[in-house]
């Protein structure tokens, strides 16, 4: 039984099988394998992915934390983990700017003051510095090794795809 639908015509696929170009996490060989089962294969590539590495992210349920206690958050290192770093990474209730309001995020029912080391990502309705609230980097990040221009990297992912796609 084959599934066919408006979206299968009009992309020219066979299935309504789409893979989400997620940061670095939709590498070539997905993608490939993807498109060769008939569905679209997307490619992956994100603003942080070219900006940093691993070695630019830190690991630890101590820094983000209000909000979501002891969960551990993977983020690009920023303006409040320098300070928090600087303290000797103190724990929650002496990190320096503890409580602080940093911003607001805008919502459709009302703003809401946002506070250093609150969980959440700054969004484009977010009225504040974004190098003081988290930026996530999830596991992708470990794909980098390197930083190169964008252009290069996406030359690099199409001719990787389809290299992919031949085999």
């Amino acid at each position: 039984m084959s599934v066919r639908t408006p979206l299968c015509d009009l992309l020219g696929i066979d299935t309504p099988i789409l893979n989400v170009g997620f940061a670095a996490s939709a590498v070539p060989e997905l993608a490939a394998a993807v498109s060769n089962a008939g569905g679209l294969g997307v490619l992956g590539l994100g603003f942080p992915i070219v900006a940093a590495s691993a070695a630019d992210t830190f690991y630890s349920p101590d820094l983000y934390d209000v909000g979501w206690k002891d969960a551990p958050h993977r983020t690009i290192k920023n303006k409040t983990y320098a300070r928090w770093d600087a303290a000797g990474r103190p724990p929650s209730g002496e990190r320096p700017g503890e409580g602080e309001i940093i911003g607001r995020q805008r919502l459709p029912w009302g703003d809401v003051d946002w506070q250093r080391y609150a969980v959440g990502m700054p969004v484009p309705t977010f009225d504040g510095d974004p190098e003081d609230a988290p930026m996530w980097a999830g596991l992708s990040i470990d794909r980098v090794n390197d930083v190169r221009p964008a252009g290069d990297i996406v030359r690099d992912l199409v001719r990787e795809t389809e290299e992919a796609l031949a085999d």
